[in-house]
């Protein structure tokens, strides 16, 4: 987690936005605390269903019932932390482009694969099972199967116990 904050700090500091609107708030560092809790509203956005993201804040209307979510973080400070969160360190700037898609995120990936494999051992009913993971973006490798459950995104090939992916 250290080094996520490092990481995003130093993205931030590097990269300020150019945003001519005067009640755009500065970058200010982030603390471990913090991005835990921008975590958990991934989390709680990814578990619950709203009509558009602004929706998890609530209205500015006193008379209405705040959502949870204000009580760990701002709306403007998720949507920095959105702009600005880096789960990898900063590529040099003689070599701006990563190798591949996916070598941003390889150093975290490891580390939950390899913490994962602490904490978990698997039982003897193992299967390997095609899946694809969801993403919207523009990236080389994305495919379309309509008949999926999710049609659009990275399919991979997951090895699979009692639910949980394994490698």
């Amino acid at each position: 987690m250290d080094k996520l904050v490092e990481w995003t700090n130093k993205y931030a500091e590097l990269h300020p936005l150019n945003n001519a609107d005067e009640r755009a708030r500065l970058w200010q560092p982030i603390c471990k605390e913090e991005l835990w809790a921008y975590f958990g509203v991934l989390i709680y956005i990814g578990l619950t269903h709203k009509s558009s993201i602004e929706d998890y804040w609530g209205s500015l209307d006193t008379t209405s019932l705040e959502h949870i979510v204000k009580k760990y973080i701002s709306w403007t400070r998720f949507k920095q932390l959105n702009c600005y969160f880096r789960c990898t360190e900063l590529w040099p700037d003689n070599n701006p482009t990563p190798r591949s898609i996916f070598d941003r995120v390889n150093k975290l990936t490891k580390h939950i694969w390899l913490t994962c494999r602490k904490l978990y051992r698997p039982g003897a009913h193992l299967a390997v099972n095609e899946t694809i993971e969801r993403f919207m973006g523009h990236a080389p490798k994305i495919v379309n199967i309509p008949t999926k459950l999710i049609p659009e995104g990275f399919k991979i090939w997951v090895l699979v116990n009692e639910g949980y992916i394994l490698d």
